[in-house]
């Protein structure tokens, strides 16, 4: 049986687990989290670039342009249009039409529905099975902790033993 990793999501902080064979570095319980995560990632690194100098100059010049977009448009009127219309002596105004009231109907306690909220959907699937792969389904009582290491990975590199690398 192939040992379950345990990891913990980067947005929520529930715990999942994967298989190894699923298992390609993921951080978030499901694709939700990821997606809030990357919105929230991007939106920061907008808001710094909006901060920066280059970002103040390019939102200057973008309104500097609509403005003059704006005095263009506003050059090409060639005439103000129409007069308002003048009331006619020889066509009578119609009558205003009536206003409508609503009609109000108080209704009995007995004859309203139960007032309960509905429940809110669950964002997440629930694993029907407490060491399941979130992914392929596979089940195993096994649990590995700490992700494997990747030797690629250069958020994890090699160790010197006694002073000589490997």
């Amino acid at each position: 049986m192939e040992p379950m990793i345990e990891l913990r999501c980067g947005d929520c902080g529930a715990l999942f687990h994967l298989c190894r064979a699923c298992y390609r570095g993921q951080r978030y319980c499901y694709d939700g989290c990821r997606r809030k995560a990357r919105r929230r990632q991007v939106r920061g690194a907008n808001e710094g670039y909006r901060r920066s100098p280059e970002g103040r100059d390019g939102a200057n010049d973008r309104k500097r342009e609509q403005r003059t977009r704006d005095r263009e448009r506003r050059a090409a009127v060639t005439h103000q249009g129409s007069a308002p219309p003048v009331a006619s002596e020889s066509v009578p105004t119609p009558p205003p039409t009536p206003r409508i009231e609503p009609e109000v109907v108080l209704a009995d306690k007995e004859s309203l529905p139960d007032a309960t909220p509905p429940t809110p959907p669950s964002p997440r699937p629930p694993a029907p099975h407490p060491l399941q792969c979130r992914r392929c389904g596979l089940t195993s009582p096994w649990i590995i902790h700490r992700p494997p290491r990747r030797a690629h990975d250069p958020r994890y590199p090699r160790t010197i033993v006694s002073g000589v690398p490997p």
